[in-house]
């Protein structure tokens, strides 16, 4: 399973269901003890703009972002997938420009 980190594709538990976002930020927060995730959400289903009480943890569009416990947030299977295939094209780009050599 992917790791929590910033950029991580996610599913959150909210209030109205589960919706899926961008993980954001990762961290303790003023307005409240313990670590928090703070996700942009695909849709605008959120409650704030990555700032609460007036102090800014992340930046997306209002109604975009939310705060969730860890517990409640799961990385999408496709993360590691998208990785992978990151690294093929990587590999394969190496190898071209091994065999034209320098452009």
């Amino acid at each position: 399973m992917a790791a929590l980190e910033n950029g991580v594709l996610v599913e959150v538990e909210t209030n109205t269901g589960v919706q899926q976002g961008t993980v954001r930020f990762i961290g303790r927060t003023q307005f409240a003890p313990d670590e928090w995730i703070g996700v942009e959400l695909f849709t605008q289903s959120g409650k704030n703009d990555g700032s609460v009480g007036g102090i800014r943890y992340f930046s997306c569009s209002p109604g975009f972002g939310v705060f969730i416990k860890p517990l409640r947030v799961r990385p999408l299977v496709m993360n590691a997938k998208i990785r992978t295939l990151t690294n093929e094209v990587t590999t394969v780009q190496n190898i071209l420009n091994e065999s034209t050599g320098p452009q």
